[in-house]
């Protein structure tokens, strides 16, 4: 995908996910990965797009991923 990039994260053992990402006043801006995954290591491609379809401004997103109750949170830095 041009313009994309792949957000990854790690599994020890299967477990419902959701990884989504968030503007800096917390509303959500995109729902990256919602499902079951297996343990191991994922990488999900993502091309900016936010949940409306349009893709989404040059800025800093906080990316929330929970998986069996616990929560880790990042950063994603979109340039264009």
């Amino acid at each position: 995908m041009v313009g994309s990039t792949q957000l990854r994260f790690t599994m020890t053992e299967a477990a419902d996910v959701s990884l989504s990402l968030h503007d800096a006043a917390g509303r959500l801006a995109a729902v990256v990965a919602n499902g079951l995954n297996e343990a191991g290591t994922h990488s999900v491609g993502w091309d900016a797009t936010g949940t409306g379809g349009r893709r989404l401004v040059s800025d800093a997103y906080f990316a929330r991923l929970e998986a069996d109750g616990e929560v880790q949170h990042g950063r994603v830095l979109i340039r264009r």
